[in-house]
């Protein structure tokens, strides 16, 4: 195999084989010999060698080289056996981008190439395939400093418990909030941090060196650090506790949120909302309208100089309830626990069809 058969092979299995973008962005990432490689996997270290004319050891350091600079994945992250190239764009995207190593303001070439690919029509197909998924991929977490102290949460909802359960728990960059900073868009919200891996995504980032490890101390301290710093707390849309990342997402930077406001996707697509919504209690608001930039959903506006909360636009985050002086916003339950589906979106089709191409010939964007 070639090496740019290689390259357009790897832009075949992300679904982008037309893609001049990718293909540069793949060129930029991988030396010609690990294209050969990355597009034979998987393959023993030996049938690598044989194929490609190098010695196994030559192999071993390619392929670890790819694995700490996340593109590709094996099984056990101690050795390279079974490794495969990324599954998908997001996979991708997420596992490059949130290296806490990266430099985006000083290295912002890896940014712009990011950036070019998705401006070349990717993020309109991204966009598109939260038309057609029928279930959201994640929810959204409710903000604990929102709420009173004696709230009864369900253990699935409440980053306490989610952080008490995992197994490992590790910080990354927010690949979103980095690839924007690249391209030299500064988060109105927070610095690139705050992208929280747990379980066998934990382990992944520790062992190749791309985030670090906290204790369950430190996890809070991030989580109630977000929350002060307006960021919603996402998880998978699911009631298990086992495997949660939680995303910590503003509008500024979150690559979904900024393609549904472009495209004029609703975010119900994309994201489940909380089992409450918030309220305003009009005789105490006094106008001041802190509470508006504070909402990533729109949901807030104001009128005879009273903040109204839009029930339908509402996504229960409590954010608006931290930055209201006057404590006129707080939360109401409605909705039970069977709101949230006991298994969700299955993440192995999502996986598969998350990068855009088998969308392409869907409905109609708005």
């Amino acid at each position: 195999m070639e090496a740019k058969d290689a390259y357009l092979k790897l832009a075949e299995m992300m679904r982008y084989p037309e893609s001049k973008e990718l293909i540069s962005l793949l060129q930029f990432l991988l030396t010609p010999i690990q294209a050969q490689i990355a597009a034979s996997l998987p393959a023993s270290h030996q049938e690598l060698a044989r194929k490609f004319g190098l010695n196994e050891e030559e192999v071993d350091k390619n392929l670890w080289d790819m694995f700490n600079r996340g593109l590709i994945f094996p099984k056990d992250f101690s050795k390279m056996d079974g490794a495969r190239f990324a599954r998908s764009l997001p996979q991708l995207h997420d596992a490059i981008l949130s290296d806490l190593r990266w430099d985006p303001k000083k290295e912002s070439e890896l940014a712009q190439k990011w950036q070019a690919f998705y401006r070349s029509g990717y993020d309109r197909d991204h966009a598109l395939w939260f038309l057609q998924t029928g279930v959201p991929i994640q929810r959204v977490l409710p903000a604990i400093k929102a709420f009173p102290p004696d709230t009864k949460f369900e253990p699935w909802e409440d980053i306490r418990e989610i952080v008490k359960t995992a197994t490992k728990i590790a910080m990354a960059g927010c690949a979103c909030r980095s690839r924007q900073m690249g391209v030299g868009l500064d988060c109105k919200f927070a610095d690139r941090l705050y992208c929280m891996q747990m379980g066998r995504g934990a382990e992944y980032a520790i062992q190749r060196g791309s985030g670090r490890e906290l204790s369950k101390e430190e996890a809070l301290k991030f989580l109630y650090e977000a929350e002060d710093q307006g960021l919603v707390h996402q998880a998978w849309n699911s009631q298990s506790m086992q495997g949660n990342p939680i995303c910590n997402c503003c509008p500024d930077c979150c690559v979904d949120w900024e393609n549904f406001k472009r495209y004029k996707v609703p975010t119900s697509g994309r994201w489940l909302r909380t089992r409450w919504n918030a309220y305003v209690d009009e005789i105490l608001c006094n106008g001041c309208g802190l509470c508006l930039p504070r909402c990533g959903f729109e949901a807030i506006t104001l009128k005879n100089n009273k903040a109204q909360i839009d029930e339908e636009k509402c996504f229960g985050c409590g954010l608006c309830v931290l930055k209201c002086e006057p404590k006129a916003i707080a939360m109401k339950l409605l909705r039970p626990p069977e709101f949230v589906p006991q298994g969700g979106i299955d993440r192995a089709a999502m996986g598969a069809h998350i990068a855009g191409g088998v969308y392409k010939e869907g409905p109609k964007l708005p």
